[in-house]
């Protein structure tokens, strides 16, 4: 029996050559193919892949990687004026550390 490589992956030199059929109502496999889109993978090897192992990993888009490195760096202008704020105790200081505690909560669930 073929065991998975230490990435997670199945490979093999033999030739798929076993088939079987499976059935899907039309939304359970519209759930399937936004998954393996999501995962980068065709359908078929997504349907392999997934029963025999860990169901691959969604891969974040290009764009959501941008969005990310722009928000912590907003984050982290944030953190500097929240400091500043505070070292001169202005008046509502604190909203820039919540606002810095909600963007950063924003980047988590992003990742």
């Amino acid at each position: 029996m073929r065991k998975p490589e230490s990435n997670g992956k199945w490979t093999s030199h033999e030739r798929r050559s076993s088939t079987k059929l499976i059935r899907f109502a039309t939304d359970e496999l519209q759930l399937v193919i936004d998954r393996a889109r999501a995962a980068g993978r065709p359908v078929a090897c997504y349907i392999r892949e997934s029963s025999l192992g860990p169901s691959p990993r969604a891969r974040r888009a290009e764009l959501s990687d941008a969005l990310i490195r722009t928000l912590g760096q907003i984050a982290t202008r944030l953190i500097r004026l929240a400091t500043e704020a505070n070292s001169h105790e202005l008046p509502q200081a604190d909203e820039f550390g919540k606002a810095v505690s909600a963007l950063l909560d924003i980047i988590r669930e992003l990742e």
